[in-house]
C-alpha cells in the first residue's frame, strides 16, 4: 500500500456515483470453518507437513518437494451425500468459501509488502522492469494476467501490478481462478475416468444435434448420467489424481513470481517454503474441484461471469473489492487532476477567441466543460457465478435466473469514451514485455561496449595506434607501385619479348581476388620481369 500512497494522497472526497465497496467474505475464519462442516459437509485435515530447509539463493522448483511428502485430503461428511438438488444458498456458500480459501492462500504467500525501488534504479523504469525479474514469466502466466488485468497508464502502468502488494495479490487471485476454470470448472466431469469421459463426450455430441431447449435438456441428461455412474460415491474415481496434476500446474505457473518475491523480500524464502505453498494450494484446488463436481451433478446450468478488463462499472454484475479501494481513489485523483488541467487550458483558449477575460473563474470553467471520468475494471479478483434452471408454472415454461455471486473486481478511473477505451488498453501486456525486453537488450549492449572501451589502458591505446599507423604506411607504399611499374616518380622502362601464350581461364571458384586488385597487379608485374632484375 505504501507504493500507492507514495504517488498521491490517500484521502479524497468520495462522490455519490462511486462504486459500492464490498467485503466479499465478511465472516471470521472460525465461523467460516464451522459453517463449512455443518452446511457444506467438508472437513479438512489440520495436519501440517514437515518443512525442509532450502537455500534462499536457489530458484524454486517442483523438484524441491520431498519424495516422502504427500498432501492431505479433506473428508466429506454426510451433508455432501444428499441426492436432492442443492439450493442456491449451498452453492453460494461453497463458491464464496473457495474464494476465501484463495484469498488466504494469496495473503500468505504473495504479500510481504510493496516491492521497493532501488536507489540506483534506472530512471527509465521499463529497462529495469519487474516483468523481466525472477526466472522469467511464462507465456501462460502472461496470457492469464492479460485476461484478468489491465494497466493504468497514469499510475506506473503494468509495473504497478507487480510492485504494489494490493494489486499483485488481486491479480494472482484472478490468475488462479482462470487456471481453475480451465482445469476444473469447464470439464464435463472433473476427475472422471477415461471411460466416463468418453461416455460424456459421446452423450454431448448426440444431444447437441437435437437441442431445442437452449442447453437445459442436454444439461439435465448429463446430470442424470453422472449421478447414475457415480451412485453413492461423492467423487469421481480420478478426482485426487486430477487435483494433484492441477495443483502442480498452477504452482509451476506461479514459481517465477515466487522467485521475484524471494529476490526482494528475504522473508519470502525463509518463511514461505514450497511444501507449505503446495499444501495450501492443494487444499484450494481440491475444494474447487468439489465445486466443479457438484455443479455437474446438478440439472442447472452454471455460468462463470468474467468482466473484461476495461469494462465500465456495472453494479448489477460487479462488486468493488474493499482491498482495492485505495488503488481506485488514487487513480481517480490522478485522472481528474489531468482532466481538469486539460479542461482549463481548452477553456482559456475558447475564452480568448470570444474576447472574454482569462483565466476563467471556477463557475465559467464548470459551465464550459464537465470532467467525465468513470470507474473501469482494472483487475478481476474473482469471477461471478450465475445459475439458470428451467421451471414450469401454470403450464408455462420459464427460466429461473439466480445470481449466486457477483464478480469481484478492482477499478481504475478512465475516460468515458470509446477512443479512450482503446487508448487505455495499450500497450497490452505481451507488447509491453516485448518492449522492455528489447530495451534491456539495448542497455546491456551499450554497457558492454562502454565497458570494453573504458577497460583499455593508455599503453594499449598507444600500441593500437602504432599498429594502425604502420598499416596505413604500408598501404601508402604499396599504392606507389602502380601497374606501370613507376616508383617514386621515376618511370622505368621494361624490355621484354612478347610471345603468344595461351593460359586457361581460371575456374570461377578458383578466382579468389579481383582483376584490378593489388595481388593481380603484383602477378602481372612478376611476369613482366619487374622483380627478376630485367629492368
Amino acid at each position: 500500500m505504501a507504493f500507492i500512497n507514495s504517488l498521491f494522497p490517500s484521502s479524497f472526497p468520495r462522490p455519490s456515483s462511486e462504486p459500492v465497496v464490498v467485503d466479499y467474505v465478511p465472516i471470521s475464519a472460525t465461523d467460516e470453518h464451522a459453517k463449512r462442516i455443518s452446511l457444506l459437509g467438508i472437513e479438512e485435515s489440520l495436519l501440517q507437513p514437515s518443512v525442509p530447509s532450502r537455500s534462499a539463493k536457489t530458484p524454486r522448483s517442483l523438484a524441491e518437494l520431498p519424495r516422502s511428502y504427500k498432501p492431505t485430503r479433506f473428508r466429506l461428511l454426510d451433508a455432501s451425500f444428499s441426492k436432492e438438488e442443492k439450493p442456491d444458498a449451498w452453492f453460494e456458500m461453497l463458491f464464496v468459501d473457495v474464494y476465501a480459501h484463495a484469498r488466504r492462500f494469496v495473503e500468505a504467500h504473495f504479500g510481504f509488502g510493496d516491492i521497493p525501488r532501488n536507489e540506483d534504479e534506472d530512471e527509465d523504469e521499463e529497462v529495469d522492469s519487474l516483468w523481466l525479474g525472477g526466472t522469467g514469466f511464462t507465456r501462460e502466466f502472461l496470457t492469464y494476467a492479460s485476461l484478468v488485468a489491465r494497466q493504468d497508464n497514469l499510475l506506473a502502468g503494468w509495473e504497478a501490478l507487480l510492485r504494489s502488494e494490493t494489486e499483485r495479490k488481486a491479480m494472482v487471485s484472478g490468475i488462479i481462478a482462470k487456471a481453475l476454470e480451465d482445469g476444473a470448472w469447464d470439464k464435463l466431469l472433473f476427475g472422471a475416468s477415461e471411460e466416463q469421459k468418453k461416455l460424456l463426450e459421446e452423450l454431448d455430441s448426440g444431444t447437441v444435434q437435437c437441442e431445442e431447449s437452449e442447453g437445459y435438456e442436454r444439461t439435465t441428461i448429463r446430470a442424470q448420467t453422472i449421478n447414475s455412474v457415480l451412485g453413492r460415491s461423492p467423487l469421481p474415481p480420478n478426482f485426487w489424481s486430477e487435483v494433484d496434476i492441477l495443483t502442480s500446474r498452477i504452482l509451476a505457473l506461479l514459481l517465477p513470481l515466487l522467485d521475484l518475491l524471494d529476490v526482494h523480500f528475504p522473508s519470502s524464502s525463509a518463511t514461505n517454503p514450497l511444501v507449505s505453498i503446495h499444501a495450501d494450494l492443494h487444499a484450494l484446488v481440491a475444494e474447487a474441484g468439489f465445486l466443479a463436481v457438484s455443479m455437474r451433478r446438478s440439472g442447472s446450468i452454471f455460468r462463470l461471469v468474467w468482466p473484461a478488463p476495461g469494462d465500465r462499472s456495472d453494479r448489477s454484475r460487479h462488486s468493488h473489492d474493499a482491498a482495492c479501494e485505495v488503488v481506485y481513489q488514487v487513480s481517480r485523483h490522478a485522472a481528474e487532476s489531468i482532466e481538469k488541467g486539460a479542461a482549463h487550458v481548452a477553456a482559456e483558449d475558447r475564452a480568448r477567441e470570444r474576447g472574454l477575460p482569462t483565466p476563467l473563474v471556477k463557475g465559467q470553467l464548470a459551465a464550459f466543460r464537465k470532467v467525465v471520468v468513470v470507474p473501469k475494471v482494472k483487475v478481476v479478483v474473482w469471477p461471478g457465478l450465475e445459475r439458470y434452471r428451467r421451471v414450469v408454472k401454470g403450464g408455462l415454461k420459464g427460466v429461473d435466473e439466480v445470481v449466486i455471486r457477483k464478480a469481484l473486481v478492482g477499478y481504475y478511473c478512465g475516460k468515458a469514451s470509446d477512443e479512450a477505451d482503446v487508448a487505455e488498453g495499450r500497450p497490452r501486456l505481451g507488447e509491453y514485455v516485448k518492449g522492455v525486453r528489447e530495451a534491456r537488450r539495448e542497455k546491456l549492449f551499450r554497457e558492454s561496449f562502454v565497458g570494453l572501451v573504458t577497460g583499455i589502458s593508455r599503453g594499449e591505446w598507444l600500441a593500437m595506434g602504432a599498429l594502425l599507423m604502420l598499416g596505413l604506411g604500408m598501404g601508402y607504399m604499396f599504392d606507389l607501385w602502380g601497374p606501370s611499374g613507376s616508383y617514386a616518380g621515376e618511370q622505368l622502362e621494361v624490355h621484354s619479348e612478347t610471345h603468344p601464350e595461351t593460359h586457361p581461364e581460371a575456374h570461377p571458384q578458383q578466382q579468389t581476388w579481383d582483376v584490378g586488385s593489388f595481388l593481380a597487379q603484383l602477378g602481372r608485374s612478376a611476369r613482366a620481369g619487374l622483380f627478376r632484375g630485367e629492368v
